[in-house]
């Protein structure tokens, strides 16, 4: 494919193939997302999809493409806003949906919202009374504009949640909710499609109360840099670093684009080289700058390491990665032992890689030969 952030792939299902499919118009996607609203964010949703605008008390205003509220105590609403990964995220999505925030603070936004929404529920019967089941005898029209008045998460529903995006929502303020749907079609047969995504689930929302693994993922990093500064004083660029899903430590290096981090992916602990510089093929050509030293560089860390010429995630990257399981029954998160181990592989890793680095950039600055 071309002008995309998409890498070909394919799922195999009972023995029939299915190709990702390109998103053709954001007005498709988001068809595809209001039929499947109850699927991403919860039986007990309702999608709206208003264009409503939402203008700030300085009069500059941004249209959402939909609110979803929450009807399962305790009630939550949403800005949701569709996008394609082709679109600029920086220059284009992150700034929308910051005039999103800024709009629904003022007054006059969230009393136009809840009676829009109110709006579509009143001329709909049968939407009226799933409504009047979840909230029993409350008034719906003071019920939406009691929840409007509460701060809404924005979810930004995309077709790629690429390293940019991912990059950009940590970066923002008030960190969306990203939700990645994407769509496979049946070998032979385009009417036939297959849609893959990880269900809405508000814990993602990432608050102390409502996930106290991550909490407990943030006390376990916070203390395991407070160890690492007194093994490794020398290593000043250690960095504690927390988002509202994950919690991590990371030493940035001495070139741009290279970074070690130490975490939790699914069920295992990962140290890691991470290679992002700005396109795949630049980052697979540093990745194998250092795989022509595979066997000196696992000899020297001492364990054999995973080589991800193309990161399972982010396809524009590449890493080298070390996973740690814990022992049957035991939590990683409370290991002293684990947390001992993390701290040792990620002052190996950059032991190892630094000259390594150093000898990359020295490579890049030597002048080609006169032909």
């Amino acid at each position: 494919m071309t002008g995309t952030n998409f890498v070909v792939c394919m799922l195999l299902v009972d023995g029939v193939r299915y190709s990702l499919q390109e998103q053709a118009n954001e007005e498709q996607f988001e068809v595809m997302i209001i039929e499947h609203s109850k699927q991403i964010f919860g039986e007990s949703t309702v999608y709206f999809d208003i264009k409503h605008k939402l203008t700030s008390k300085a009069g500059i205003g941004s249209i959402p493409d939909a609110y979803v509220v929450d009807f399962a105590e305790p009630c939550r609403w949403y800005i949701v806003e569709v996008e394609l990964a082709s679109h600029p995220i920086d220059e284009h999505v992150m700034p929308q949906l910051n005039r999103f925030l800024r709009g629904i603070k003022h007054a006059d936004s969230q009393k136009e919202v809840s009676d829009a929404i109110h709006g579509e529920i009143d001329k709909d019967e049968v939407l009226k009374a799933f409504v009047k089941t979840k909230i029993g005898s409350r008034e719906i029209h003071r019920y939406l504009s009691d929840l409007v008045s509460t701060p809404p998460r924005v979810v930004v529903v995309i077709d790629d949640a690429n390293e940019k995006v991912e990059e950009a929502v940590e970066a923002f303020k008030s960190e969306p909710i990203v939700v990645e749907f994407k769509t496979f079609v049946r070998e032979n047969a385009e009417n036939v499609h297959i849609h893959m995504f990880e269900p809405f689930n508000v814990k993602k929302i990432g608050s102390k109360e409502d996930s106290p693994d991550l909490e407990k993922e943030r006390q376990f990093f916070k203390q395991a840099l407070d160890e690492l500064k007194t093994r490794a004083p020398h290593l000043t660029n250690a960095r504690y670093n927390q988002n509202n899903r994950h919690a991590w430590i990371e030493i940035r290096t001495e070139k741009k684009g290279l970074t070690h981090y130490f975490g939790v992916e699914r069920d295992n602990l990962i140290v890691d080289l991470y290679i992002y510089m700005g396109d795949k093929s630049s980052s697979q050509e540093v990745f194998d700058f250092f795989f022509r030293q595979k066997d000196e560089i696992e000899k020297e860390i001492g364990e054999p390491l995973a080589w991800e010429r193309i990161h399972r995630r982010y396809t524009k990257a590449s890493r080298i990665v070390i996973y740690k399981q814990a022992e049957s029954g035991s939590d990683i998160l409370t290991s002293t032992a684990l947390r001992s181990w993390g701290i040792n592989m990620l002052t190996k890793f950059r032991q190892v890689f630094s000259p390594r680095i150093v000898e990359l950039e020295r490579s890049k600055q030597k002048p080609r030969p006169d032909r």
